[in-house]
């Protein structure tokens, strides 16, 4: 199991076995479920999270480890869907603008 906190510690999103990553807001001593992402574990190495600087956007490796979810964390809709079919992403991280994703 991974997680991540948001830099602004607004969140914490974790990947479950069961193949779900949960995040969760983070309110004081509360800890709210505000979206399941349904994930295919393609391997152990392949699974990455990454919160932008600002808390906007949350971005995770999803299935087979060749395509990238983006979420906007306002309401964790979906931004952005990147297929790289052909490639192994195994790691993903946010500049730090807050708008590159370096993968």
């Amino acid at each position: 199991m991974d997680i991540k906190f948001s830099p602004e510690g607004k969140f914490m999103a974790t990947f479950f076995k069961n193949g779900k990553i949960v995040v969760f807001k983070l309110d004081g001593d509360e800890f709210t479920p505000v979206k399941n992402i349904d994930y295919e574990f393609p391997n152990a190495n392949y699974f990455s999270l990454s919160f932008s600087p600002n808390d906007t956007y949350l971005a995770n490796i999803s299935s087979n480890a060749n395509t990238i979810t983006i979420w906007e964390t306002r309401n964790f809709s979906l931004r952005w869907y990147i297929d790289l079919t052909g490639e192994v992403i195994s790691k993903i991280t946010f500049g730090p603008n807050g708008k590159d994703l370096l993968v």
